[in-house]
């Protein structure tokens, strides 16, 4: 795996999952309250909860203009 990969600066799954858009620490658990035991659950946890919020607005493309009379 190449060092620049995301992959690669994951800190090691210890039943946390990093969220890095609001830089905060959920601990997983699942309804019966039992850690979550796999990245892929975590991962789906994070999205269940991550879910609700708006997603941030895409910046505005810039548009070039024609330049007339040249």
């Amino acid at each position: 795996m190449p060092s620049g990969s995301p992959l690669a600066r994951q800190p090691p799954f210890d039943g946390q999952l990093y969220h890095a858009a609001s830089r905060t620490w959920y601990n997983m658990r699942s309804a019966n309250d039992k850690a979550v035991c796999s990245r892929h659950m975590a991962a789906n946890a994070a999205k269940q909860r991550i879910a609700h919020v708006t997603p941030q607005p895409k910046p505005a493309l810039p548009v070039s203009l024609p330049l007339c009379g040249r």
